[in-house]
């Protein structure tokens, strides 16, 4: 509820779609929860303030420097960490290090960065559930069941059900704070059609591209 995910969007990912759980907007899977914390930085202070938080306690937040968005998107978390009375310090860290001791190592108190580059939800959502399978340490065997059977299906609806019950308990329990589906923008001649990006796998997609309507 600190978190304002339209001007973290607009800023540091150039525009895009807040969602509410671990899908992207435009897939068919995704689920719509993004009225369960609206953004209340006033509530967010309430909350904070009642955990009794030490006052000298400083958070790391870890941010993979090769990435200048998630490191823009990292100092605007900071600023609206501070005014909810969360002291919250940035450390740059190379990309190595970030797979090592962030996602591998699970030795952080935040961090910032996408998830892409899956087709199925099998794939984004494997294994979590399970603590000892992801980086973010979630603890959850309803959902953990849920999606091992979702990865066995082959119909849709009954994969869309499972793979539903899992993404409300991760929307509910929040074992990542998800932002949105940032826009792509694509430039062309006027004689060429067709051309997209995979927002998913981050390529670029020529199958359909047309010159002069040929």
């Amino acid at each position: 509820m600190s978190i304002d995910k339209q001007k973290v969007l607009d800023i540091a990912y150039g525009g895009g779609e807040p969602v509410g759980t671990f899908m992207d907007i435009n897939d068919p899977y995704y689920e719509d929860y993004t009225n369960l914390y609206p953004y209340d930085p006033a509530k967010a202070a309430s909350i904070i303030k009642s955990l009794n938080i030490p006052s000298d306690k400083v958070f790391t937040m870890a941010l993979p420097q090769n990435y200048d968005a998630h490191v823009k998107a990292g100092q605007l978390y900071q600023e609206m960490f501070e005014k909810v009375g969360l002291n919250v310090q940035i450390k740059l860290v190379d990309w190595s290090t970030w797979l090592s001791d962030v996602y591998r190592g699970g030795n952080y108190d935040f961090t910032v960065i996408g998830h892409t580059g899956k087709l199925d939800p099998s794939g984004r959502l494997g294994g979590y559930g399970d603590p000892s399978k992801s980086y973010v340490k979630w603890d959850n065997a309803e959902a953990l069941a849920d999606i091992n059977k979702a990865a066995q299906v082959v119909d849709f609806d009954q994969r869309k059900a499972l793979y539903g019950r899992a993404l409300q308990l991760m929307a509910e329990e929040v074992p990542h704070v998800y932002i949105g589906t940032s826009y792509s923008y694509v430039l062309t001649r006027a004689n060429i059609s067709g051309f997209r990006i995979d927002t998913k796998l981050d390529t670029l997609d020529f199958r359909n591209v047309m010159v002069n309507g040929k």
